[in-house]
């Protein structure tokens, strides 16, 4: 019963904070003697966090009011970080078509201003468009440009450079793209889980299990393996059922 209690308590507590954190963002939004690129990063957070997995719809909305304002104050890259959230509302509800319109919006906008850090954000977003749409060779090619402007600015380890080289040399999806009207997984799940494979011998895991929690908690190797977020990695029997 103790325990019990203890478990109610954390979750009442974490989700005051989750919402207390909410309207703060909300009233530095609506603060109007903040400065706009404060204001409109408030409002970027507090739609990221409080609804772009939950309300994508909504997000989508939010994110619109962020483009309006950022483009009457001729305020440039808070004008493309508000059409990359559309983008990824909008990848959300599986509308790939428009995701990857918005996304190269705001690409030619961050581009433009070389937003460097901003360019491979896009890339990489539209690179997860593509693997979602089963065109893993336009996949990949957005996926290395991205990582090749991280790997410049240093925010790639040693290990994941390595990992990249091999996956670019051994290119699976060459192979694997024509799953297609087979038995197994579907062809972008089979590639993700191909490259977690070789992941698992690059970092020398010793079993599925070892792998499946980095990528829980390894953003940066979750995504060169091909998945943006951390429930998109299938749980554990499905990778020693991949292939079959």
């Amino acid at each position: 019963m103790k325990e019990f209690f203890t478990f109610l308590f954390l979750f009442i507590s974490t989700g005051v904070f989750s919402q207390t954190n909410l309207d703060s963002l909300w009233n530095v939004w609506n603060n109007k003697e903040q400065s706009d690129t404060s204001r409109l990063e408030a409002l970027n957070n507090f739609t990221t966090d409080g609804y772009l997995e939950s309300q994508p719809d909504s997000a989508f909305y939010f994110a619109q009011i962020a483009y309006d304002y950022a483009r009457d104050k001729g305020l440039d890259k808070q004008m493309a970080d508000a059409l990359h959230l559309q983008g990824r509302s909008l990848w959300r509800q599986s509308e790939y078509d428009s995701a990857l319109n918005y996304y190269t919006q705001a690409l030619t906008i961050r581009e433009e201003i070389e937003d460097i850090k901003g360019i491979a954000s896009s890339l990489n977003n539209i690179g997860l468009i593509y693997n979602d749409l089963g065109e893993f060779i336009r996949a990949i090619d957005y996926y290395t440009r991205a990582l090749s402007i991280r790997e410049e600015l240093g925010e790639l380890t040693e290990k994941q450079q390595q990992l990249i080289t091999i996956l670019e040399l051994i290119r699976l999806e060459e192979f694997l793209c024509s799953g297609y009207g087979y038995p197994g997984r579907p062809p972008a799940d089979r590639t993700a889980i191909a490259r977690a494979f070789v992941a698992k011998q690059v970092y020398n895991m010793p079993t599925t299990r070892v792998l499946l929690d980095r990528l829980q908690t390894d953003q940066q190797l979750r995504r060169i393996c091909g998945w943006e977020r951390r429930h998109d990695v299938p749980k554990e029997w499905t990778f020693s059922r991949a292939f079959a």
